[in-house]
């Protein structure tokens, strides 16, 4: 039964209890005080024998159980060293903290503290400044798309090349017309000269950005004329001819693609020469016809038709000398004995050709007859009469020959004649059409039309043609070589052939011709196909265009269409006065058969739409009158209010006598007495009448003749004025308002200041808008001075009707005149002052030759020298808003308090508001404005008028009238320049500002002058957050920054910070995936450890019934929850890792505005920020991870800590390991009491410091660093006594008393305690340890 209830026992044992129960002997067991050991002896019996055995099995199980202790204690340190390798080698903390330190030393503020914004602005541009920086050209490097191939001033030749190199570019050839005469009654020509301006810039799609091609604007040196620039290396994009502040349209033009003008412009002259060709060979022809023709002529009809043209002749002659008195009796004998002789000679000659057979065309089929005299009857010689029709038949036809001859011999020269002038006229045509090619042709001198027609002069290549293939002078042509055509050898029959011969052979030199390669391509062209379209764009323009340009806005009444209602053709009749030829009467006759009357209303209407209406380019039809509500609403003439006095005036006796002195004057044969005054100033009147007759014709052209002479427009309206005819009495007018010129060009001339300062350019928009205001001044003054001239033309009309001078339907006329001039005149001083655009014009065109395109790319910003920059830096403020200080009670010093968040749009963008460096005077009119910033866009409606209720800003009752809604417009109708935006995954609510890492060097500075300049920060900003992400490829890691401004209400500006790293790329390379291997041991020991303790819950609930009972034990606690957290922490990592880490991407770069090139509106966010969502969503998610891995390693420093506790729980066993942990258990009630002695008194020390030192000294400022401080130097940080030094007064007592005592009291006393509490513990428990076994 015995060996049943104990152990078994080691062999030796066994073999001495057999000995000594054989043994009779008594045992004797006594205890070696040395070893602590029983001993058994001869003797002793055998339950003192079983003494032993059980002795002995004690023995056995301690020490068993000893080094089952030993076991585990080294078990779980070999776990502990595992779970400490796996977070070392996750952490890497010493490669993470080389990318902390990088970015800490790169853009941490040098401050804790600032104290303005301005500090704030300063860490931002120099941040900006430092990240922000451009390649650099040189350094043998091409920074693709950012470094790129040269052309013009632009791109890196040094590191990429020449653009043409790579690309196929094209060649622009830019034709500008220009002609800046303008009336005199507006702005001086010389002055639009000088203020308008042009350029070459991109639009989109260009290499080289947004520079203009020049980096200075073009501008013109003379009044009128042309300028050609040929640029031959522009890259494909979309580009504009960009005109600036050509406000009256003077300048035409048009960009265009040099390949295909040349191509066109070969073309035209290949067709041109054709057909100066034509008209040499077809004028050659027509003689050849015209000697075939008379060679075929028979002598009978040549003779009969020389003897028809000189008896016409002779009456001819007849009638030019009577012409004034055709029923003189001598003109009448004169002329019947002529036409009686011509009739006896042509009898005479019909009777010849039967009767003379001695003349060649004789024909004897009819007997022969005597002459007879018609006159006398008499018989006449026969002989002589056949010898005289012989001669003339000889004369005829030696006429005949020479006249044969002479064609042919001046044939060829009339035929170049014919061709020049032909060639001439189409060269003129084209001149005037199309300019652009009249230089190209005109351009070509080349002499081989054979071989290379394109490049012949067109005067070669025409003469060319006309032999088509006849390189050596064509035989037909030679036969008619002068030689041979006056030798006199050749009959009318070798004359007949040669010709057709001749005419042959040119018509086979015209197929010829026709046929050629190079005239078969000309007439195929189709000018509109892509082939030779070569005008990109183009546009009109001149000294005159300022009358039709943009006539619907600027004077609408002036727009005309085309009618056909009710249209008549009308003439005019002139009657003279039978008594006094230099009086007249007008009568009008319509086809429509109405009245004089009527038809006389319907000329005027007419007359006056044809003068005011503007119907187009086109034209209307001579069957179409342009009509316009101008000319519409005309009262008939004689129902005008002005005509009522030229009615009065009718003077018939005034006229009478006026008839009668003239008619006494004619009669008197000595000379007329010096005129009198009356007499001078009728003949002046008699002056004026005239030049009123000779029409608006004369009257335009007097004021063009005064526009040439811009530079002398003063001198020629005082000279002008002085002149007393009517034409002098119009202008008159419009030459006083001269007298204010100079004014307005020193207005006007400040518009094309160099913009070069914030200030000169505020200058130069403020003087461009008064110039433009100044405008309505001087139309009115033209108003006035043209009604004036208006009034002496009547009152010059009336006079000269009162003397009689002119007839009533006469002075009606000049009256219809007068006040078409009038009104012809007010039309254009309404025009010439109206400015047809106060922006400048863009002509936009695509250039595309189909090249490779740069893939829209990032550009490389660093923090450091190798953390790239992501995105750009992401940077948000909060604001708070403004309100009463109503618990105050000196609410007088400061009335306003900050209140809860502010969402309101604020600040005003700095390219409208003058006196910024960003100010642009181009910009700040109405219609620019509002194309960037819209209100019809808002996707809303917008809100207009509001109600003032800040006399400050505005005086008129309401505020942000259309289009300035107030959503985007503060009440000075100014733009705002920033807008709330929600980041709901990062920074909340608020007003960011992105800095693009695409933005150039010069560019990011316009967005800083933009924040800096718009007022970003002021007054009711609360906090300022700026977010940077970086990632460094050769450490895999990424870091999250994030510097934070707090806007302190105690004046201040907290600067705080985080830095963060993470690495997201987990298992790449081969320590990784040792890294792994010891991830998913320690992921599979963990778990055996969970199984664990929930096995030993289990047990507990077997052995006592109640899982609770496994709780009563404080280091099973411990175990459970270090094992948990333990779990939980590998959770956290494989979910970090697989769900997280594993599917993390983030772009390099987001589009998130909409134009980082743009004018104004810099923060216009791009597809209504849906970029910058994604931009706040990458950042977030990264923050995120962030978060997840300082939560990860955070739970990880708690088992640490709990692990800790746990080992030192495992060492307790061994006498010597475990005397910590006793002598803690034994000092543990004495701790706790001390604890709350010292406790006491160490919170009472730091509220004391807090209350008394916290509103001088940071490191008392809350109660939270007062309790770190006192911590400190209770630890040997005395520092703080520096700043406890410098108090005056009773602080500075207080500040001796709280520092000496401190450090007698607490450290010097209280840390004594502690230490005595420890050590008294320590040595009892070392005392009571009788075991000295070691390890």
């Amino acid at each position: 039964m015995l060996k049943k209830k104990l152990p078994p026992l080691p062999a030796d044992a066994a073999d001495q209890v057999d000995e000594i129960s054989r043994s009779k002997s008594p045992l004797v067991i006594k205890l070696a005080p040395a070893e602590s050991d029983w001993r058994l002896e001869e003797g002793d019996k055998p339950s003192r024998a079983l003494q032993v055995v059980k002795e002995l099995h004690a023995r056995y199980r301690k020490q068993t159980k000893r080094w089952q202790d030993y076991i585990r204690l080294f078990g779980f340190l070999v776990f502990v060293s595992l779970f400490l390798a796996v977070l070392f080698l996750q952490r890497n903390a010493q490669v993470a903290y080389q990318v902390h330190s990088t970015i800490e030393n790169a853009i941490l503020p040098t401050s804790t503290q600032y104290g303005s914004s301005d500090d704030v602005l300063s860490w931002l541009s120099t941040t900006l400044t430092a990240i922000w920086v451009d390649p650099v050209c040189g350094d043998g490097v091409c920074e693709t798309p950012f470094e790129y191939a040269s052309f013009g001033r632009f791109g890196c030749r040094a590191d990429c090349g020449e653009l043409a190199e790579v690309q196929n570019l094209t060649t622009l050839q830019i034709d500008l017309y220009y002609d800046f005469n303008h009336p005199t009654t507006s702005i001086a020509s010389s002055t639009l000269m000088d203020q308008a301006a042009w350029n070459l810039c991109p639009v989109s799609g260009v290499v080289s950005g947004s520079a203009c091609y020049y980096a200075d604007d073009q501008t013109f040196t003379d009044l009128s004329g042309t300028t050609t620039v040929v640029i031959d290396d522009c890259p494909d994009g979309n580009w504009a001819l960009v005109l600036k502040r050509d406000y009256f349209n003077k300048v035409a033009g048009g960009v265009r693609q040099q390949e295909k003008l040349d191509a066109h412009s070969e073309l035209v002259k290949i067709r041109t020469a054709v057909s100066a060709a034509h008209a040499q060979q077809n004028s050659e022809v027509s003689g050849l016809q015209t000697v075939i023709s008379l060679a075929n002529e028979t002598l009978f009809d040549l003779i009969n038709a020389t003897v028809t043209a000189n008896y016409t002749a002779q009456l001819d002659t007849l009638d030019s000398t009577y012409s004034d008195n055709t029923s003189d009796s001598v003109y009448m004998a004169q002329r019947n004995a002529t036409e009686l002789e011509y009739g006896h000679t042509e009898a005479q000659f019909y009777q010849s050709v039967y009767s003379c057979d001695g003349v060649p065309y004789y024909d004897n089929s009819t007997a022969a007859e005597d002459f007879v005299d018609p006159t006398t009857g008499n018989t006449l010689n026969a002989t002589a009469v056949c010898l005289f029709w012989l001669n003339e038949a000889e004369v005829v036809e030696a006429a005949r020959i020479s006249t044969i001859q002479t064609t042919l011999n001046q044939r060829l020269s009339a035929a170049a004649t014919a061709g020049d002038t032909a060639l001439t006229n189409d060269i003129t045509t084209i001149t005037d059409d199309t300019p652009e090619v009249a230089v190209v042709i005109l351009a070509d001198t080349g002499a081989d039309p054979l071989n290379y027609p394109y490049l012949c002069a067109i005067s070669t290549l025409a003469d060319y043609y006309v032999e088509g293939p006849y390189t050596v002078p064509p035989p037909a042509r030679a036969a008619l070589a002068s030689t041979y055509v006056s030798s006199g050898n050749l009959t009318l029959a070798d004359y007949i052939s040669r010709s057709q011969a001749r005419i042959t052979e040119l018509n086979t030199a015209q197929a010829t011709v026709q046929a050629r390669a190079e005239v078969v391509i000309a007439n195929n062209e189709d000018p509109t196909s892509a082939t030779y379209s070569y005008n990109y764009v183009a546009w009109t323009g001149g000294a005159d265009a300022y009358q039709t340009c943009d006539l619907s806005d600027r004077a609408s009444t002036y727009v005309g269409t085309c009618t056909t209602a009710g249209f008549v053709t009308f003439n005019t009749t002139l009657t003279t006065d039978a008594t006094d030829t230099s009086l007249t009467d007008v009568t009008y006759s319509c086809s429509d058969g109405s009245s004089s009357a009527t038809c006389a209303a319907e000329a005027d209407q007419r007359n006056w739409c044809n003068g005011l209406c503007y119907c187009g380019t086109a034209n209307c039809t001579s069957t179409e009158v342009c009509t316009c509500p101008a000319c519409s609403s005309l009262k008939v003439a004689t129902s005008d209010s002005d005509y009522a006095a030229i009615l009065a005036a009718d003077g018939s006796s005034s006229r009478r006598r006026l008839l009668q002195t003239r008619h006494l004057m004619q009669s008197s044969p000595p000379p007329p007495p010096p005129p009198s005054q009356e007499e001078q100033t009728l003949e002046q009147i008699l002056a004026a009448v005239t030049t009123l007759q000779t029409g608006q014709t004369t009257l335009q052209t007097d004021i063009d003749a005064l526009q040439v002479q811009v530079d002398a427009a003063n001198a020629a309206a005082t000279a002008n004025a002085q002149d007393t005819s009517l034409e002098a009495l119009i202008t008159a007018g419009r030459a006083d308002i001269a007298t204010g010129q100079a004014t307005v060009e020193g207005l006007l001339t400040k518009i094309i200041g160099e913009q070069n300062t914030a200030a000169a350019a505020e200058a130069a928009a403020a003087s461009a808008l008064a110039a433009i205001e100044s405008l309505t001044t001087q139309q009115q003054a033209a108003a006035a001075s043209i009604a004036s001239a208006y009034t002496s033309s009547l009152n010059s009309i009336e006079v000269a009707l009162q003397q009689g001078t002119i007839s009533l339907s006469v002075a009606t006329e000049l009256f219809k005149t007068a006040r078409l001039t009038k009104a012809e005149s007010s039309k254009d001083a309404t025009l010439a002052n109206d400015p047809c655009t106060q922006n400048e014009d863009d002509y936009t065109f695509s250039v595309a030759n189909y090249n490779d395109t740069v893939v829209t790319s990032a550009r490389e910003r660093y923090l450091g020298l190798t953390n790239r920059v992501i995105a750009g830096m992401l940077l948000q403020t909060t604001r708070t808003t403004p309100v009463n200080c109503t618990d105050s009670r000196f609410s007088d010093i400061e009335s306003l308090c900050k209140g809860g968040p502010d969402l309101a749009a604020y600040g005003v963008d700095p390219v409208f508001k003058s006196g910024t460096n960003l100010y642009n005077a181009d910009l700040d009119d109405e219609t620019a404005t509002v194309s960037f910033y819209n209100c019809s866009t808002l996707g809303y409606n917008a809100t207009y008028n509001i109600p003032n209720t800040d006399t400050a800003v505005t005086t008129s009752a309401t505020s942000n009238p259309d289009p300035y809604c107030s959503e985007l417009y503060n009440a000075r109708d100014l733009p705002y320049g920033f807008f709330s935006f929600d980041l709901p995954q990062l920074f909340g609510q608020g007003f960011p500002v992105f800095f693009d890492i695409n933005l150039s060097a010069d560019d990011v500075q316009s967005v800083y002058a933009y924040v800096q300049e718009g007022l970003y920060y002021d007054s009711n900003t609360r906090l300022s957050q700026a977010q940077f992400v970086t990632y460094n490829p050769e450490l895999q890691i990424f870091s999250s920054s994030v510097i934070s401004f707090d806007f302190t209400d105690g004046g201040s500006i907290l600067v705080t910070y985080s830095i963060h790293t993470v690495r997201v790329e987990l298992y790449e390379s081969s320590g990784d995936y040792v890294r792994l291997v010891l991830e998913i041991l320690l992921t599979i020991w963990v778990c055996i450890h969970l199984f664990s303790e929930f096995w030993a819950i289990i047990q507990a609930r077997r052995r006592q019934g109640s899982f609770l009972s496994y709780l009563k034990s404080a280091w099973n606690i411990v175990d459970f929850l270090s094992t948990a957290l333990l779990f939980a922490c590998v959770i956290v990592w494989w979910d970090f890792a697989l769900r997280d880490a594993l599917p993390f991407d983030i772009d390099l770069r987001y589009d998130v505005y909409a134009n980082l090139e743009a004018e104004a509106a810099f923060l216009k966010l791009n597809n209504n920020g849906v970029h910058l969502l994604q931009l706040q969503a990458a950042f977030a998610k990264l923050q995120y991870l962030v978060n997840k891995l300082a939560w990860y390693y955070a739970l990880n420093g708690i088992n640490i800590l709990l692990l800790i506790g746990r080992v030192l729980k495992r060492m307790d066993f061994q006498p010597r390991l475990g005397v910590v942990t006793r002598s803690l258990a034994l000092a543990g009630p004495d701790l706790i009491h001390f604890c709350l002695v010292c406790g006491m008194v160490f919170v009472g020390y730091a509220m004391m410091a807090h209350l008394i030192f916290g509103n001088t000294i940071q490191q008392f400022s809350t109660f939270g660093t007062a309790v770190n401080t006192c911590f400190a130097i209770l630890l040997g940080d005395i520092s703080v006594n520096d700043d406890l030094n410098q108090l005056q007064g009773l602080q500075g007592v207080a500040a001796t008393l709280f520092f000496w005592s401190f450090e007698l009291l607490v450290f010097m006393v209280l840390l004594n305690f502690l230490l005595a509490i420890i050590v008294d513990a320590f040595s009892e428990v070392k005392e009571n340890t009788h075991e000295t076994t070691g390890m």
